[in-house]
C-alpha cells in the first residue's frame, strides 16, 4: 500500500491505551520523502485499539482515499491488492474507499 500511495497516513493506538495515546506516522509525499510521527489531533483519535491506515492513490492508479482498517467479493482495486498482499494475516482487514467498503481478509484463516 505504501508503494502506489502517493500521502500515507498511519493511525495507531495500543489496545491498553487513552484515546489521548493515539499516534500518526504520516508520509506527505509518498516514499519520497521523510515520515512525520506525531500524536493524533482529537478528531483522528481511534475510539478503540488497533490501526486504520488512509492511503491516497495517484501515478496512473484510481485517484482518491482509500482506508485500509485492520482489526469477500471484491470489487476494488484496493481490497483485490490487499487480499493479495496479506492473505495470512492474523488480523482482520476491512477496506473502505468512497465506493465500497468489505473485509478482505479474516484473521487467521489461512
Amino acid at each position: 500500500m505504501f508503494m502506489i500511495g502517493s500521502h500515507i497516513k498511519a493511525v495507531s493506538r495500543r489496545y491498553d491505551a487513552a484515546m489521548s495515546e493515539t499516534h500518526v506516522l504520516e508520509f506527505i509525499d509518498g516514499l519520497e520523502s521523510r515520515p512525520i510521527l506525531r500524536k493524533a489531533n482529537a478528531t483522528e483519535r481511534l475510539l478503540s485499539g488497533g490501526a486504520v491506515v488512509h492511503v491516497k492513490l495517484g501515478n496512473g492508479l484510481p485517484v482518491g482515499w482509500a482506508t485500509v482498517r485492520v482489526s469477500r467479493p471484491a470489487e476494488s482495486f484496493v481490497a483485490d491488492l490487499c487480499a493479495w498482499l496479506c492473505p495470512a494475516s492474523d488480523v482482520d482487514i476491512t477496506v473502505i474507499d468512497e465506493d465500497y467498503s468489505a473485509r478482505v481478509v479474516t484473521a487467521n484463516d489461512w
